[in-house]
């Protein structure tokens, strides 16, 4: 009997063990098949990540090919302006050289038809006529009860120049020099003050124009009066800024010469007066 109780209690445990045994078996493959879920979802994200960096990798080539591209095409862009500045400046000086050589072609032109009115003309020729164009002009004018106004010839200029005061709210007054006559629209060369100015602003401004080496004395041949031309402007400052009522004023040309400054035409613009009035 006690060896029955003993088997059945041994049966029992194994039983038991057994069950256990079973139970961690199942537990064990739950776990094997959890861990096979997280290695899948492990997989899965290595998979999406491996396709970001390959398409961040092609993303990155690109922009290097493009951002190549670019610095090649800037490069590009930056030769071709160096070029056009370069051929810009050439034309410039070509432009310059020329308007210096016709400005002293013109000055040489002036010389000789004076030296040719000094030794070639008939005085008494030349007398007769004065008198007979005073007489003519002194009948004209009293029959229109006016006065005549007799220019002298100006043969020895060194330079023509623009002088231009203008009114430009709102900044007030700005006074423009630059290269007068016929190469103000050629050379399209100028600087600008604002007024009041001194004599050492407008100096300045001179020496700063193409046709300064013609002022100071080109080749030997007579320097201008820049004295002159800069008393010239002073006078010209203090009319428009005591006339309210002036727009612009405008010489063009106005005559450097060795001994003095000429105005050789000028057209002033006042308020509410139409144009040719």
């Amino acid at each position: 009997m006690e060896d029955y109780t003993e088997a059945v209690e041994d049966a029992t445990r194994e039983s038991n063990d057994l069950r256990r045994a079973r139970e961690n078996l199942s537990r064990a493959e739950a776990d094997a098949i959890q861990l096979e879920k997280e290695q899948e979802r492990v997989i899965h994200e290595l998979e999406v990540a491996y396709v970001d960096l390959a398409e961040a990798e092609r993303t990155r080539t690109g922009l290097m090919d493009k951002e190549a591209t670019r610095s090649a095409t800037l490069a590009e862009i930056e030769e071709q302006r160096a070029e056009l500045q370069r051929t810009l400046e050439d034309q410039n000086r070509q432009l310059l050289e020329s308007g210096l050589d016709l400005i002293e072609a013109q000055a040489g032109l002036a010389d000789a038809e004076a030296e040719v009115a000094r030794t070639g003309a008939d005085v008494n020729g030349v007398l007769d006529a004065q008198a007979r164009l005073f007489e003519s002009v002194d009948t004209e004018a009293g029959e229109l009860g006016g006065t005549v106004l007799v220019e002298a010839q100006v043969v020895d200029a060194v330079a023509e120049l623009l002088l231009d005061v203008r009114r430009e709210p709102p900044v007030g007054w700005l006074l423009t020099l630059g290269v007068g006559g016929t190469l103000v629209e050629v050379l399209r060369e100028t600087r600008s003050l604002v007024l009041p100015v001194d004599a050492d602003d407008v100096r300045r401004a001179l020496e700063d124009l193409a046709v300064a080496p013609l002022l100071a004395g080109h080749r030997g041949r007579p320097a201008a009066d820049v004295d002159a031309i800069i008393g010239v402007v002073e006078r010209l400052q203090d009319l428009v800024l005591s006339r309210p009522d002036l727009v612009e004023v405008e010489v063009n040309p106005l005559l450097a010469c060795p001994d003095g400054a000429v105005v050789a035409d000028a057209l002033v613009t006042v308020a509410g007066v139409e144009e040719g009035a």
